[in-house]
């Protein structure tokens, strides 16, 4: 990207890379200018979001449960395993874990929102949820949408349809698609929708299909023997 100054589409070795969308690697072209092109100035972004992930969690269990609740929360997520890899390396996960964090977040406050509570304060973390949903796409595609379904299964569960409104889906994915396009509808013509073909179609959909890259099992029963492992590995 800072060879050839396009920061639409991203390239390695010359050739498109259109796994995944540029947000973690805008981070690291940053980097690059403040550090110089390095394997220190390649992982700092990740451990940055790493870092910001813990604080936002050490804020949001101190809303929730008291300060030793929070940072209970933080010190547990910093020390977990599945932290220190990907903190260290040159990947897109931490930004997705930091959006989506913070997507679950705002969310819980709007959903625990008090009539008391002012139309400026409410309008803040509607904004700042559809607003991590649109950078965790930007960090790793739709699997940062998780959390609309997250508050769509609360409304269903509780029946509290109500607070439907109170989320303003429509307005807010209008909001979310538009923060998106500013990035990828130019990525799409640059690439004749190839980005959308091998992005979306390949690894995302794809990969609900099929193992790639060697992550994942390969049939539902490998998947159900490995799965008391997982919680060991987070």
């Amino acid at each position: 990207m800072t060879e050839r100054g396009d920061y639409i589409v991203p390239r390695f070795n010359n050739q498109l890379r259109l796994d995944k969308p540029p947000l973690a690697y805008w981070a690291q072209a940053a980097s690059y200018r403040i550090f110089g092109e390095n394997d220190f100035a390649a992982r700092f972004p990740s451990a940055l979001a790493a870092a910001f992930t813990a604080l936002s969690i050490l804020a949001w269990g101190a809303r929730i449960g008291g300060e030793k609740i929070g940072w209970w929360a933080a010190i547990i997520f910093t020390l977990s395993l599945q932290t220190f890899l990907h903190a260290k390396a040159a990947v897109a996960d931490m930004w997705l874990v930091l959006f989506v964090t913070l997507a679950n977040w705002t969310g819980y406050e709007l959903i625990e929102n008090r009539e008391a509570r002012s139309e400026k304060w409410r309008t803040k973390w509607w904004l700042a949820f559809y607003f991590s949903l649109a950078l965790g796409f930007l960090a790793k595609g739709p699997i940062a949408w998780t959390p609309l379904l997250t508050v769509s299964a609360i409304i269903i569960y509780a029946r509290d349809w109500p607070l439907a409104r109170r989320f303003k889906f429509l307005p807010g994915i209008l909001l979310t698609l538009a923060v998106v396009a500013l990035w990828g509808i130019p990525a799409l013509i640059q690439t004749h929708g190839e980005f959308f073909a091998i992005g979306i179609g390949r690894h995302v959909i794809g990969r609900s299909f099929a193992t790639m890259e060697g992550h994942g099992a390969n049939s539902l029963g490998m998947y159900l023997l490995l799965l008391p492992f997982y919680f060991v590995t987070v």
